[in-house]
């Protein structure tokens, strides 16, 4: 099952399958198979959301979910993994490895990723009603739209954000589902700018990305609607 895809700067394709586990990276110019990275198939962890830098370095969020005897419950862990070459199965840990809790030391994992030019990488943590910033030196978690655990409705506040894209600038675009809106956020400001809401409700239909092109048109795909 494909959970994300995405593309660097040279155009090879980078598919993220799910139930496999692993990642396989295709040249631009044809559907060849040029690299493969694997966290196994007997991972304890599996693929969540992906994303690639202007390097062609992978990221990914990744959970796995764990059943306590002493509670008699079960609990999801995250963690944010890099892949720090192509073709190996050796990635370092970013952040995580933790329980779904409130940052700046936990998170509950990313409805969708991106890294931007500063090597900030992006999280819609939709469970708490935030996007979140995590570093990938030195790696700590700051909430730079929403509010934890408060799904309103107000220019400041989330209701289960889905997918995300930071541009050249730092304006961070925000499909906040919960709410049917599109809001943007310039750099640095925690109160978001109402864009568009569509005809129809994104949360009911589920997006499937959001790319903005150097104009500032926003394209998205809706799995549901099929367009």
């Amino acid at each position: 099952m494909i959970v994300d895809y995405s593309a660097d700067k040279n155009g090879s394709i980078y598919v993220a399958n799910g139930s496999a586990n692993h990642i396989i990276q295709y040249k631009s110019d044809h559907l060849t198979i040029i690299s493969f990275m694997d966290a196994g198939v007997f991972s304890p962890y599996t693929f969540q959301r992906m994303t690639i830098d202007t390097n062609g370095t992978d990221y990914t969020c990744e959970y796995r979910t764990s059943y306590s005897s002493y509670s008699y419950s079960y609990s999801t862990y995250y963690r944010i993994q890099r892949y720090d070459s192509t073709n190996t199965i050796f990635v370092t840990t970013l952040f995580g490895e933790t329980i779904c809790g409130t940052p700046p030391n936990q998170f509950c994992g990313c409805n969708d990723m991106f890294i931007d030019q500063r090597n900030l990488i992006c999280c819609s943590d939709s469970l708490n009603h935030i996007v979140i910033n995590i570093t990938t030196i030195n790696p700590q978690v700051t909430v730079v739209a929403g509010i934890t655990n408060t799904p309103r409705s107000q220019l400041n506040q989330l209701n289960g954000p889905q997918d995300i894209f930071v541009d050249t600038t730092g304006i961070l675009f925000v499909f906040d589902s919960g709410n049917n809106r599109m809001l943007i956020f310039l750099a640095g400001s925690r109160y978001g700018v109402h864009l568009f809401t569509p005809s129809y409700n994104m949360y009911s239909y589920g997006s499937g990305g959001l790319n903005v092109a150097s104009a500032g048109s926003a394209y998205t795909f809706w799995s549901s609607l099929q367009r």
